[in-house]
């Protein structure tokens, strides 16, 4: 798995956002990265039935004290769109 913690912040809250079940990792631990860059090849690892991608979307202090948040209400505003809460 990989995890990202957002460079702003959003709502007043620190952003991570996690993909899993990959099938290799491109990126390093502490690299930036930037919305362009390839982290990852979607796979079928862990407990899963078939090749893809699991997001998620937590917020909190730090990586180790976060709560998951629905990605749904979330997404729009990390990439920028429209319709967010």
């Amino acid at each position: 798995a990989v995890v990202i913690k957002l460079d702003e912040m959003i709502r007043n809250e620190t952003v991570f956002i996690g993909f899993s079940h990959l099938l290799a990792i491109t990126v390093t631990l502490g690299e930036h990265v930037t919305s362009a860059r390839i982290i990852g090849l979607s796979g079928n690892t862990g407990y899963s039935s078939g090749p893809h991608l699991h997001l998620s979307i937590s917020i909190g202090d730090s990586f180790f004290e976060r709560e998951y948040v629905d990605p749904r209400e979330w997404l729009p505003e990390i990439v920028g769109g429209s319709g967010g809460p």
